[in-house]
């Protein structure tokens, strides 16, 4: 529940400075233009994980590739 909330603070300062480059009366349309890009690749970051997940046929009961997959998480 405090993962997003944290994640989301943790980009303010970015988010600050880009509406500080951009021109005057572009912030909000900046803002909107990054927040967008966020949203998407959150979702897009999801699907990918779920798609990881069951190519590695990884399910309930047993997590026995769950090693895979944390070895790809950590080459990032």
């Amino acid at each position: 529940v405090f993962v997003p909330v944290i994640t989301r603070l943790a980009a303010m300062p970015f988010f600050v400075l880009a509406a500080q480059l951009c021109p005057s009366d572009a912030e909000a349309t900046l803002f909107a233009l990054i927040m967008g890009i966020s949203n998407m690749s959150w979702v897009t970051g999801n699907y990918l994980g779920v798609g990881l997940v069951a190519a590695m046929n990884i399910y309930e009961p047993e997590f026995d590739n769950m090693v895979c997959i944390r070895a790809v998480s950590l080459k990032q």
